[in-house]
């Protein structure tokens, strides 16, 4: 299998690599095996080499948070053999890509909000450059298990590492779609620290909705880019037709959005979810079934006041909604029942 070109890694986070690193990595560890168990079907947790997950994940979560702090750490993660790494899908318990996928995607989540978690008011730029390089490192693990099994990986060039592009925040006059991409890692959090800066002068509520294609690793992995680039261009003219001129829309990746609609209260912001949700069932379609997207919403000041509590919040909610097999996650999750499947 020929693997695409590393993209350029964001500068290391100094924090990350610090500390106690073999504690932390058994405290994620543990995290991520009752994550396991609490959200896959009992037969497949039945069915988890656990031994062998407790004996061999710690070290590769010992590698992920070196690689988090240090360059060094990160060329030998992405030049060591793709075998240690590939096997990350199977200790989950699971035999297809898809479900090996997953378990990479839940990993990286369990290492975001233990992350986040052991800040101290953060603020949107240290938030933003811990995503980028978080991100950068599970890229490198998610290719490994996308590679296993399929043949000798193409050797990889070696890249330098460079500081990403700064962004600028968002104008409330009119819609605004940015792309992560194009205007730097973080565009999404630079947006929210524009609305925070405006709530911190004149008290004005927001509401941070995060919006994700279900199954998008997958279609990275298993579709032409001109077909993926097409399906995600059309999720985004979707969302886009659902917003109002005060919105701001950012794409942080391939199939994930970032919305910020400021004076939204608790219950504006379900609504506003609700639309967006059946926009993109209605309006997408891949090989005759409907894009399904799941949300996780954050309202300032309810959840937070600052960047990195309310994307944490919002990601956290996300995960309680694809971990329930719905759209929106309901109950003590957000105040009510969210919509039907």
């Amino acid at each position: 299998m020929t693997l695409p070109l590393l993209p350029r890694a964001p500068r290391p986070v100094a924090d990350a690599g610090e500390g106690d690193i073999p504690s932390r990595a058994q405290e994620l560890t543990r995290a991520w095996a009752a994550e396991l168990i609490a959200t896959q079907p009992l037969e497949r947790s039945a069915g988890m080499p656990l031994e062998r997950l407790c004996a061999q994940v710690p070290a590769l979560c010992e590698r992920i948070l070196a690689a988090l702090g240090s360059d060094a750490e990160l060329r030998a993660l992405r030049d060591s053999s793709p075998q240690g790494l590939a096997c990350l899908g199977e200790l989950a318990g699971a035999s297809d890509l898809e479900g090996q996928l997953a378990a990479v995607e839940s990993l990286r989540g369990v290492c975001w909000r233990g992350l986040i978690a052991g800040l101290t008011q953060p603020t949107a730029p240290e938030v933003a450059e811990l995503a980028d390089r978080l991100g950068h490192v599970f890229w490198l693990v998610t290719l490994a298990v996308a590679g296993r099994g399929e043949g000798p990986r193409a050797a990889q060039p070696h890249l330098p590492i460079t500081d990403a592009a700064a962004v600028t925040a968002p104008r409330e006059a009119q819609i605004e779609i940015h792309d992560a991409r194009r205007e730097g890692p973080g565009a999404w959090l630079r947006a929210i620290g524009g609305y925070l800066e405006r709530h911190a002068e004149r008290g004005l509520p927001f509401a941070v909705v995060l919006v994700e294609v279900i199954g998008i690793e997958r279609l990275r992995h298993v579709e032409d880019p001109a077909v993926l680039g097409r399906l995600v261009g059309e999720v985004q003219d979707a969302l886009d037709g659902e917003l109002r001129a005060a919105d701001s829309l950012t794409r942080e990746s391939e199939g994930r959005y970032w919305v910020i609609a400021p004076h939204a209260d608790q219950e504006q912001a379900r609504e506003l979810a609700e639309r967006l949700i059946a926009r993109v069932r209605r309006s997408v379609n891949h090989r005759d079934a409907p894009i399904e997207v799941a949300v996780g919403i954050a309202l300032c000041p309810e959840d937070g006041r600052d960047a990195g509590e309310l994307t944490s919040c919002a990601d956290m909610r996300l995960f309680a909604a694809r971990a329930a097999g719905v759209p929106l996650a309901g109950g003590d999750a957000f105040g009510g029942p969210g919509p039907a499947p």
